[in-house]
């Protein structure tokens, strides 16, 4: 349980770093909130994925680490099995076939390597010195890093999750009552305030930590334009997606 208990903790942890400047953005928006449990599931739509939070963004530094987290994983699986094999054949009446002096050095190494292993990798990822990894989390762990590696390219591509994200944003905050344009546009034909519900998504990244501070313009036209860039690399990717789909169906 350790692996979910970690992942839980760091999303709460993140969500209430962003709550208080969060509060503060709809303020100034003028944009009514109802309840903190809003927005908490609101913020809960900027949040990277588990291995992400886990492991952290995938670069070209992390990718090595990640490799020599699995490698440490995969050392531990091994292990477990190795001791496992051991305590199937000493089951098997080992004295009987080689007497009573028969002792198996190999399996206490393996005992005792396999459980310091396991508490290193407590330490190493959930920071618990006084714990070791359970057995079902070992393939936790070894699914995680690899899901973590797999989606390497999407981590990377920031306009293509940012796009995902936006798009997940914009269909809550339609449903909650907070985004009106759309519904503007159906009744008048002209999305009346979508300027200022895209620059709301724009601040809101930055306190996210999805678009560096350095990097940040101050203009709602700006602002806008940027989130619809990264809607436009979101609907792209999708439209890619389904034309392979459609020619492998």
């Amino acid at each position: 349980m350790l692996l979910k208990k970690k992942i839980k903790q760091i999303r709460q942890q993140l969500i209430e770093e962003m709550l208080p400047k969060v509060k503060v953005l709809f303020d100034e928006y003028n944009f009514p909130i109802t309840a903190v449990d809003d927005i908490e599931k609101f913020l809960a739509l900027t949040l990277p994925s588990s291995s992400q939070l886990l492991f952290g963004d995938t670069n070209k530094n992390s990718v090595k680490k990640l490799k020599i987290d699995l490698e440490l994983v995969e050392m531990s699986i091994a292990l477990k099995n190795m001791a496992n094999g051991w305590n199937e054949f000493f089951s098997m009446s080992a004295k009987d076939q080689f007497g009573n002096k028969f002792t198996i050095k190999e399996k206490g190494t393996i005992d005792v390597l396999y459980r310091f292993v396991k508490m290193g990798l407590a330490d190493h990822f959930y920071g618990e010195k006084d714990h070791s990894v359970e057995e079902d989390e070992l393939d936790n762990l070894r699914k995680a890093i690899k899901n973590s590696l797999k989606d390497e390219t999407y981590h990377h591509a920031n306009d293509f999750m940012c796009g995902s994200i936006a798009v997940q944003m914009i269909e809550y905050l339609e449903e909650v009552g907070i985004f009106n344009a759309l519904k503007n546009k159906e009744k008048t034909g002209t999305a009346k305030g979508q300027n200022k519900e895209y620059a709301f998504i724009y601040d809101l990244f930055v306190i996210a930590k999805k678009i560096p501070n350095c990097n940040t313009v101050d203009d709602n036209m700006s602002k806008r334009d940027i989130i619809r860039s990264f809607i436009s690399k979101y609907n792209s990717h999708i439209e890619d997606y389904n034309r392979i789909l459609f020619r492998m169906s």
